[in-house]
């Protein structure tokens, strides 16, 4: 195992610091917002396309009541044209009616299942914000220590900036000194 490390640059150390508080900053956001999309779709899903659908149903089954009740006048009234276009509509109303209950088995569906779907996904997601609330702030913390440390350790160990003390064989104001 190394005893010692080389380090070349503690500005690139402040630099990669600085860069995982911006990532640490945009991933919770981005986090934030994905949770957020997640809710509005299940409430859009629960509530929006399931009142929107629900509405519908009974639309086209007033629709189809409608029709019914045509045809059953157009067969009193003994009318072959008329009765082949009533019994076209009420075709075309039932399938409009099985159409929009399909579509209401199928929201009601996805509510049911909205959440064993997602489940795994937020629960990863949970596991990467407790990552971003407690890892990486240690890390950040870690890397402003060993930025401290190292300029602490960069400070004592420097050579002497300013000149050496003068000795009586090198001063040349000195009387006594020997200038040969």
């Amino acid at each position: 195992m190394a005893t010692h490390a080389k380090v070349t640059s503690l500005e690139a150390i402040q630099a990669f610091r600085a860069q995982l508080i911006v990532y640490l900053s945009r991933a919770r956001r981005s986090i934030d917002e994905v949770q957020d999309e997640l809710h509005r779709t299940r409430l859009w899903v629960e509530h929006d396309r399931r009142s929107h659908w629900e509405q519908v149903l009974r639309k086209r089954e007033k629709q189809l009541d409608q029709a019914e009740q045509e045809l059953l006048a157009a067969r009193m009234k003994e009318n072959p044209g008329i009765l082949a276009v009533r019994q076209t509509t009420v075709r075309k109303a039932r399938r409009a009616v099985e159409e929009a209950q399909q579509k209401l088995a199928a929201i009601k569906k996805v509510s049911r299942d909205f959440d064993n779907a997602t489940a795994p996904r937020l629960k990863a997601l949970d596991s990467f914000r407790q990552s971003l609330d407690f890892d990486l702030p240690k890390s950040v913390a870690y890397l402003e220590q060993m930025v401290r440390t190292l300029e602490d350790y960069g400070g004592n160990s420097a050579p002497p900036t300013s000149a050496p003390p003068s000795t009586p064989d090198n001063n040349p104001s000195d009387p006594h000194s020997s200038t040969s």
